[in-house]
């Protein structure tokens, strides 16, 4: 019974739904938030990884960015995408 009742306490105390925000920007592209507190105590939705840009590839390598163009599925921004692969070099 004392397990189970610790369990309810951490179930009810720590963990709460997570709510996604569906926006849409003002180029028409919709995606997905998500809400957190803030530094300050203030609950925020919050946006990750938004594309700013076309990616690099091709024709587009070692040249200025060029804007993302609209998207019409909506962009999961509840996370971080996959980072670039980096080389580790060790002296």
């Amino acid at each position: 019974m004392d397990i189970a009742l610790h369990f309810l306490t951490f179930v009810t105390l720590f963990l709460k739904p997570v709510v996604n925000q569906r926006i849409t920007l003002h180029d028409g592209s919709p995606l997905f938030g998500h809400e957190v507190y803030g530094e300050n105590g203030k609950l925020v939705t919050e946006f990750l990884g938004i594309p700013f840009a076309e990616p690099p590839i091709g024709q587009l390598r070692f040249r200025k960015p060029k804007p993302k163009q609209p998207w019409r599925t909506p962009l999961n921004a509840t996370m971080m995408p996959n980072a670039c692969m980096q080389a580790l070099i060790f002296n």
